[in-house]
């Protein structure tokens, strides 16, 4: 391998909003390192990232594709692109840009092509196997926890392709506003927070089940629910029937939570699937107690080993209830030690400075050995 500068295009759905492109966003911020040239593409538009990242200097490029079918046209597309930058490496996250951008990198003769798992959605068994020979032509699949790492594997059976646990980093640094005592806490109110799309995966109606006989005994207690969705009506009515409508807010899409995060004083998430959950560690980057669910990569960002157990099963109302009336009577001095040391779990395990280095010696590492 050349001393020159490493070529390395990152191929992703979108460049808007969501984890996929905050992740992009940390690597334009934390990845611009001398031996490296980065191009970031979208196969369909761009929007909010796509912006930030020109904003730190980086090259964008966004397809404009409309659909997420696999097709030959954007395969094409790709082809042509990847002939004409001559990249070492492509990195492509989700299954549309992965089952795109291995077909190219095939035919156009890159020499890596890695594939990255963002999470452990619901898939068909068909669609399954068709990633899982996908992944088989790549070099390997970067997977961003060892939850997901493991699902892989067992869902694209009998394909046997290299894997790579890399956690999904997040920017910690500009949550800790919350710790130094910048931000007050307006005295005598109680928030518990959640923040995620309002799609049936996030369970939010097991939360505000869980929430309001809670809300209830506690007039001084509020439920902020930051995102939007397709669930957000549903969730509004369920909110009246249990008639707690003046201790609810829904927050609407926040692309910086951390001024909400700041005046909450419990964090919680009830997803029913997640490879690894990049708000929970916003959270706990802030300072926040964190409740959450037992599934998927949950558990290796909040451990119950860590201080104690703050997972909770599945649909288990009841239980995620007593949770939160835990972190409740523990008092303001209580929850700031808890929160101090979820901070200081965020900001050394999900750094996104390792992650970036971590993926720069994957890259290397598997250069050296194509050649």
């Amino acid at each position: 391998m050349s001393a020159e500068k490493i070529k390395i295009v990152h191929v992703v759905p979108l460049l808007d909003h969501g984890g996929i492109e905050t992740t992009r966003l940390l690597m334009g911020k934390y990845g611009q390192v001398s031996d490296t040239e980065v191009l970031f593409v979208a196969l369909g538009r761009g929007g909010e990232v796509a912006k930030a990242l020109q904003g730190l200097g980086q090259r964008v490029l966004c397809l404009g594709s409309s659909s997420t079918r696999p097709g030959w046209k954007l395969v094409r597309r790709l082809k042509k692109l990847f002939e004409e930058e001559r990249p070492e490496v492509v990195h492509a996250c989700a299954p549309d840009a992965n089952f795109h951008s291995v077909l190219a990198c095939q035919l156009a003769g890159v020499p890596v092509c890695l594939c990255e798992e963002p999470g452990m959605g619901e898939r068909s068994w068909l669609a399954h196997k068709i990633l899982g020979a996908v992944y088989a032509m790549s070099d390997g699949v970067v997977c961003i926890s060892n939850a997901v790492q493991k699902h892989v594997r067992n869902s694209s059976w009998p394909w046997r392709f290299r894997t790579e646990v890399v956690y999904q980093p997040c920017d910690a640094e500009k949550f800790f506003i919350h710790l130094d005592g910048a931000v007050e806490k307006k005295a005598g109110r109680f928030v518990v927070m959640t923040h995620c799309r309002l799609v049936r995966e996030k369970n939010l109606e097991y939360l505000i089940e869980a929430a309001a006989p809670f809300l209830r005994r506690h007039q001084e207690a509020e439920l902020w629910i930051a995102g939007e969705g397709p669930l957000k009506r549903s969730l509004e009515s369920q909110v009246g029937r249990a008639c707690i409508e003046s201790q609810v807010k829904f927050l609407g899409h926040q692309s910086n939570p951390q001024p909400y995060l700041a005046e909450a004083d419990c964090y919680v998430i009830t997803s029913s699937s997640e490879g690894l959950s990049v708000s929970l560690i916003e959270a706990m980057a802030c300072g926040l107690p964190a409740i959450a669910t037992r599934v998927g990569g949950i558990p290796e960002v909040l451990p119950e080993q860590h201080h104690g157990d703050w997972l909770v099963s599945l649909g288990n109302a009841s239980e995620l209830e007593k949770k939160i009336e835990m972190a409740f009577l523990m008092g303001g001095s209580e929850r700031k030690k808890v929160g101090e040391i979820n901070c200081k779990r965020a900001s050394e395990v999900f750094s996104p400075v390792i992650y970036v280095r971590r993926l720069m010696e994957l890259y290397k590492k598997i250069l050296r050995e194509n050649i």
